[in-house]
């Protein structure tokens, strides 16, 4: 304190000071404390050091020699001597003399008057009670200090010192104690009581005492720890599953709320969930389960069922709630998509199996799909017991991109059938095609089986031998007149004799009789215009 009264300095102990202090030469402060610890204070107040744990509280006022060695004693029945700059033990002695240990040094039994004061033993007890010993923060820790008179006289007078605190946690007075003091009848019992507020987390022990008339000391005492715990906090998530579901099929939605703070959250309730978007979903179940407490730092969760309705997306959203007015802020699922059901495209072929089919074969069909998406085919033909790949031939739908619809699209698909038979006899074949939506494959649909002939015609077979002969006599004309008659110009002749055998190959090709009728005929003219132009040669 300053000479005017005024607090110059303060320094905590972090725990109960029964010593009065002693004071060096150089103005060192040296006092002894209820942790078993002796200290030395600069004079602006700042620790120099300290010196223990020895074995138990020091609650006798240090002495200090000429030499500097400072002495005090300690309830673990020792007499300590230390250096007053090095804070390490000198020396120590055996002592059976509790009541040394207890006294103002070097007075006697802790007062300077030199009249005895001395601790009540088991005469008078005490206990501290600190309630809640859990609780949070802006809450109220009530301390309560039990004195209990186990004499037949009456303890007059007792009246209990401040409280000191010690531990991580930090809190703020109240009021207290109540009463002041009191007077305790012989073998019963009164109590006093502080009230504080929770104000950091952590742990907190108060320590403290009491004393009354006749010198009477009830020894410090601490509390039970008391844990202030910062407040319940939530929040919460939501998941909807699967993200896109068939029509008519469920979809699970699960909150999960998350407690950050320490303390405890209870009756902790989800909210209705809301729905928004363009599809729509029938509640089904939920929730699951209806309520939860929810430790410090973890999570719990609820869970609902629907069952997807009209086609579209969906979002869920919904909040939690707890006791003491907690809830967590309103939050949004996933988007859930709902579909109809795919079903798988299919085929209706209408191909005419009827007559000998060749080369380029057209197959028409009918291509259904319920979503009518977009479809690709796979065609095989089938060849000695197994089935491949049918080449793609030119014109047609292909067999890609294909429109198709729940009425139904037609289509051709072409089959390059020669390429695929090198130009063999192939007596009896057959066709199937699979569509595929992206999604789904259909099922194989297969034609009837039909004949198919891709061997090329003899030209003897289609003219008859008379138009073979034509053919072989203008040969043997044009090698006995070309080296005679060079006017003659023989590269028109083979001019017409290739177009000649160019009709007679589009009839070897055709399986269209007029066609057929067409070019032969043409290729006729053209061999009897070669006979007249020998002739008149």
């Amino acid at each position: 304190m300053n000479p005017d009264g005024t607090k110059k300095w303060e320094y905590y102990a972090n725990s109960y000071i029964p010593s009065n202090p002693a004071i060096g030469s150089d103005n060192t402060i040296y006092f002894g404390c209820a942790n078993d610890k002796l200290y030395a204070l600069n004079p602006d107040g700042t620790k120099k050091w300290e010196f223990g744990p020895v074995g138990d509280n020091i609650e006798s006022s240090p002495a200090i020699a000429s030499d500097g060695t400072i002495y005090f004693l300690s309830n673990d029945k020792k007499l300590y001597a230390l250096e007053s700059e090095s804070s390490w033990i000198e020396s120590d002695y055996q002592t059976s003399m509790q009541g040394y240990a207890n006294s103002y040094w070097p007075k006697f039994r802790q007062n300077n008057f030199n009249l005895g004061r001395y601790y009540t033993s088991n005469l008078i007890t005490q206990s501290i009670s600190a309630t809640p010993s859990t609780l949070v923060q802006g809450e109220t820790i009530t301390i309560t200090m039990t004195i209990s008179n186990n004499r037949n006289d009456t303890a007059a007078n007792i009246s209990p010192s401040n409280l000191f605190h010690s531990g991580t946690g930090g809190i703020s007075y109240v009021s207290g104690p109540s009463p002041v003091s009191l007077t305790i009848d012989g073998h019963s019992q009164e109590t006093f009581v502080w009230k504080y507020t929770a104000e950091i987390n952590g742990s907190v022990i108060f320590t403290g005492n009491a004393s009354g008339d006749n010198w009477t000391l009830i020894k410090p005492t601490d509390s039970n720890e008391v844990t202030i715990q910062t407040p319940a906090s939530l929040s919460s998530s939501i998941t909807a599953s699967p993200s896109t579901v068939v029509q008519g099929n469920t979809i699970t939605v699960t909150m999960t709320v998350s407690n950050s703070g320490d303390s405890t959250a209870t009756t902790v309730v989800p909210s209705a969930l809301g729905k928004t978007g363009t599809g729509s979903a029938a509640f089904a179940s939920g929730p699951t389960p209806s309520s939860r407490t929810i430790a410090g730092h973890s999570e719990a969760n609820f869970t609902w069922t629907y069952t997807a309705g009209d086609v579209g997306a969906l979002t869920f959203s919904g909040n939690a709630s707890a006791d003491g007015g907690l809830s967590s802020s309103s939050t949004d699922s996933n988007e859930v998509t709902i579909y109809i059901p795919n079903g798988a495209p299919y085929v209706i072929e209408n191909f005419d199996e009827r007559g000998v089919k060749k080369s380029e074969i057209v197959i028409p069909y009918t291509l259904y799909d319920g979503e009518s998406d977009i479809c690709s085919l796979s065609v095989e033909y089938y060849y000695e017991g197994s089935w491949l790949p049918a080449t793609e031939g030119v014109g047609g739908d292909g067999s890609v991109g294909l429109a198709s619809s729940t009425t139904g699209v037609p289509h051709i698909f072409v089959w390059d059938s020669r390429s695929d038979t090198m130009q063999s006899i192939l007596h009896k074949t057959k066709i199937r095609i699979k569509p595929n939506d992206g999604l789904l494959e259909g099922p194989w649909t297969e034609t009837g089986i039909f004949n198919v002939n891709n061997k090329r015609p003899d030209p003897k077979v289609i003219f008859g031998p008379i138009a073979t002969a034509r053919l072989k006599a203008v040969k043997e004309l044009l090698a006995i007149i070309e080296p005679k008659l060079p006017e003659i110009s023989t590269d028109e002749i083979e001019k017409m004799m290739d177009e000649a055998y160019m009709h007679i190959e589009n009839a070897s090709n055709s399986n269209d009789e007029v066609y057929i009728s067409s070019e032969l005929n043409k290729a006729k003219k053209l061999l009897e215009k070669i006979e007249k132009i020998l002739d008149s040669s």
